[in-house]
């Protein structure tokens, strides 16, 4: 299973992907990805469907945040999970971090967002 996410970019993104300085570059793709935590915070809770789990506090890391001329690149997330089981009155709160790779479509202003790809198992055959 691996979630995607698309999101649209102003040309200021374009701009800073064909820089050369990288300070430049991340500072201005690291403002504009937290324009869209809520587009990401959304990918992320479809891997923690099947345990409800509600994703909050997301956070981009800025230093791990890689880019190159060809708009493809990665940056990693941090984020929390928090589960209730309603019958016990147990919540447990979980710290996860997954690395999420983008792709720059150079004809137009969408960016696709993707997650980490975890194997699901296939099902058993009788």
């Amino acid at each position: 299973m691996q979630e995607q996410t698309a999101i649209s970019v102003p040309l200021s993104f374009k701009n800073a992907i064909n820089q050369d300085s990288n300070e430049v570059n991340a500072a201005i793709i690291y403002h504009e990805l937290n324009q869209h935590l809520p587009a990401i915070s959304n990918m992320l809770t479809s891997y923690h469907w099947e345990e409800r789990g509600a994703v909050q506090e997301v956070m981009i890391e800025q230093d791990s945040i890689h880019v190159n001329k060809s708009g493809e690149g990665k940056f990693s997330v941090k984020y929390g999970v928090n589960i209730h089981y309603g019958c016990s009155d147990k919540d447990i709160d979980m710290d996860h971090t997954m690395l999420i790779t983008m792709k720059a479509n150079a004809d137009s202003s969408i960016i696709i967002l993707a997650g980490e790809n975890f194997p699901e198992r296939d099902p058993d055959i009788f």
